[in-house]
């Protein structure tokens, strides 16, 4: 059993306990836990990092101290839950639960440098310097150096592409000097092609593969996440940085004025690689040029990602594997927003300059004046009923509008699996959960997905071998909807930093309210009342497979999947109110009328693959064909209804609107049927030659068009060191 506790915040350690000379005062009555830490950061200068998860919903009848030091005040606050706190540089406060990463690690560190090199001698940048076990890391500079601190009882873990991994225990050393082994290009090892397996001596075309086990101890969200820069020319572009999103995939750059990608199967059939457990991935093979995916036909026109699950291992004992892993995520990058001081110098120097007067008023800038240069004795808002004739308050205030928006997030992860086998049979169980919390501190976004997984492979005879597969995935998301079509320039996804946001306006007026009138628009209000956008996924994937053995030589494959699928959106936009300086209030108008939009997309796949291989060795020539025929079909129903003016804010319900009904149906479908066929012959494993074909039909292209083949041929010899038995 392995368990590791991933903090990327923590990255960088500091084990100084030096609190500064502040005091702290706070009195308040009928305040939770996280509201006085809010308190405690307007108020003085710390910032408290920690997910929505960790800390509870407590509440203090009376929360007083006066003149407190700061470890005083968070041992008050923390005595009666089970909470731990470390503080970092920047005054930054890290909470965490006491039996997590955080609590432990309190052992005495020393800092370890060194350099790593190659068997040549030559500096090694990049090379992952990892403490195991914790997920703390950083890589070497650009002359191999490197600097980490750790106990005395860690080990580190060296690791580069093209290097085999090393592990190096501490035991109190403060000096250490790595030499890496190049990895061992075995020209032996068995990789996955088309339809099968090859000796990578064989293969010449252009194909990468790597382990899953790139994949494990990290704290990734989805498979793309965790390939990105691991193969080489397999570009990975994240689709956002809201919770749920994945990636998407590239490996020759720019496709077609249609957009287009690679043909990615999850075991042989198409599937989206975005819903598949990282943990359960045995391995990952890239088909980058035509030879390669040739195999495939058409559809591989823009390369083949073949990704292989988990399975058991003959005569193995039964192991269990448990791992989980909580990590707290920053953004990457946090744009500096501009203060209320310097906007309205540019605004004014503009408007000048294109021939006309100031753009504020004196007025305005004398209250922006005042409240940037003492917000604790001056208001962030104007109102004199005399010159305020709307009633609108005059925004003065100066908000960053970056922080105001956006907070850490976290990424918890929890997995188990049993696998093992005896003579004849092999199984492999797991399930995984993960959850996503985003970055938005107006809506409590975030993401959630669990996966089943069951592979079971028997010998029945010695000519007759069974598998079956059972895969099932669900998944929950939940983001703000910004309201009917994105006019108030949020979206569920996009984030709610909008270009027009100015800093004079408040999250809040004096009142309580929150801000926002007029040309306007608060971000924050919008995420926080103007409704949700929230969908499910129901994934389900079987596959019952034989393989046959009529003859020595020969095998016969046949395989059939069925997927349902189905996902679920619930889009609302909610009614709420624009109170003004007077009294009155508006309706904010990019979520009026309020509505509810239901969405249901039920997909049915189902996919036939029979194919048979026969090698044959006759002295020094050898020989290997192999035959296949495809057939997959995909059925689809997608169905939308939505209605205006819901009688009750909160019931997002059809039946409870009173709006004009819409209803929207779509059904496509789309099948391919195809043959194909490779013939490998090489002699003496030292000349190669390999003839693929592929003859295919799709429903796609008009009748009379629907035919169509791909081929490729590749000859080719191995190297020197291989003819003549030689390093060369």
């Amino acid at each position: 059993m392995k368990l590791s506790l991933l903090f990327l915040l923590l990255a960088l350690q500091v084990s100084a306990r030096n609190y500064g000379q502040s005091t702290i005062s706070l009195k308040e009555e009928r305040i939770s836990l996280m509201d006085v830490f809010k308190k405690i950061e307007k108020k003085y200068d710390y910032h408290f990092f920690f997910s929505n998860d960790v800390v509870p919903n407590k509440k203090f009848s009376l929360f007083n101290v006066e003149n407190a030091r700061l470890e005083e005040v968070m041992d008050t606050l923390l005595s009666e839950v089970n909470l731990a706190w470390k503080l970092l540089p920047g005054n930054k406060i890290v909470i965490s639960t006491k039996d997590s990463y955080l609590y432990y690690h309190s052992a005495p560190k020393h800092t370890v440098i060194g350099s790593v090199k190659d068997t040549k001698g030559v500096l090694l940048d990049n090379v992952v310097v990892l403490i195991k076990g914790k997920g703390m890391s950083v890589t070497t500079s650009e002359n191999g150096s490197f600097t980490i601190d750790v106990n005395d009882t860690d080990t580190l873990v060296f690791s580069r592409v093209g290097y085999q991994t090393q592990e190096v225990a501490v035991n109190g050393q403060e000096t250490l000097n790595i030499t890496l082994l190049p990895t061992n290009n075995d020209l032996s090892e068995v990789i996955v092609v088309g339809y099968g397996t090859q000796k990578k001596e064989a293969v010449s075309a252009a194909i990468t593969q790597v382990s899953g086990k790139v994949l494990e101890n990290r704290p990734i969200t989805n498979l793309g996440a965790g390939l990105q820069g691991v193969v080489p020319n397999l570009q990975i572009t994240p689709q956002g940085g809201a919770p749920g999103q994945g990636s998407n995939f590239n490996i020759r750059g720019t496709t077609s004025l249609n957009g287009g990608g690679p043909l990615i199967l999850v075991d042989g059939v198409v599937q989206d690689p975005n819903l598949v457990n990282p943990s359960d991935v045995a391995s990952v093979t890239v088909l980058k040029d035509g030879a390669s995916a040739a195999i495939y036909g058409a559809r591989a026109a823009y390369g083949v990602i073949l990704i292989t699950t988990k399975s058991g291992r003959r005569e193995q004992p039964t192991q269990l594997n448990v791992s989980s892993s909580y990590a707290i995520n920053d953004l990457t990058l946090k744009p500096k927003y501009v203060n209320s001081l310097t906007y309205i110098n540019y605004m004014d120097s503009a408007n000048i300059n294109a021939g006309n007067g100031a753009y504020f008023s004196q007025r305005i800038r004398d209250g922006v004046t005042a409240y940037f240069n003492d917000p604790a004795h001056n208001p962030d808002v104007l109102y004199d009923p005399a010159i305020d004739k709307t009633g609108y308050y005059t925004y003065v205030g100066n908000t960053d509008w970056t922080s105001a928006l956006y907070k850490s997030g976290s990424i918890q992860q929890n997995n188990v699996s049993v696998s093992g086998g005896s003579k004849n049979t092999t199984y492999y169980m797991s399930y995984g959960n993960m959850r996503q919390n985003g970055f938005l501190t107006s809506y409590k976004d975030y993401y959630q997905r669990h996966n089943i997984n069951l592979n079971v492979t028997t010998d029945v005879t010695k000519w007759l071998r069974l598998n079956g597969k059972v895969r099932y995935t669900y998944s929950f998301e939940d983001h703000p909807s910004g309201g009917t079509g994105g006019n108030s320039g949020i979206t569920a996804t996009s984030g709610e930093l909008k270009n027009d946001l100015r800093p004079l306006m408040p999250i809040r007026h004096p009142d309580g309210n929150y801000a926002g009138q007029g040309s306007f628009t608060n971000p924050f209000a919008v995420g926080a009342q103007g409704g949700h956008n929230q969908t499910k996924v129901n994934d389900l994937w079987t596959t019952i497979a034989a393989t046959l053995k009529p003859m020595k030589d020969m095998n016969i494959n046949i395989d059939y999947t069925f997927n349902p699928y189905s996902d679920n959106n619930e889009f609302t936009s909610k009614l709420f109110r624009e109170y003004h300086a007077d009294g009155t209030y508006n309706i904010y108008p990019w979520t009026n009328p309020n509505m509810v939009k239901l969405g249901n997309n039920n997909n049915y796949y189902h996919a036939l693959n029979i194919y048979g291989d026969y090698t044959k060795r006759i002295n020094r020539h050898n020989l290997s064909l192999m035959l296949g025929y495809n057939q997959e079909a995909k059925s689809l129903k997608y169905y939308s209804a939505q209605r205006t003016n819901l009688i009750v804010n909160d019931l997002p319900v059809l039946n409870l609107a009173t709006g004009p009904m819409t209803v929207s149906e779509t059904l496509p479908s789309w099948g391919v049927e195809g043959y194909f066929g490779r013939l490998n012959y090489d002699y003496d494993s030292r000349y190669y030659l390999s003839l693929i074909g592929r003859y295919d039909g799709s429903s796609l292209f008009p009748p009379g068009h629907r035919k169509h083949s791909t081929h490729q041929s590749r000859v080719h010899g191995v190297s020197a060191m291989k003819i003549f038995g030689k390093t060369t």
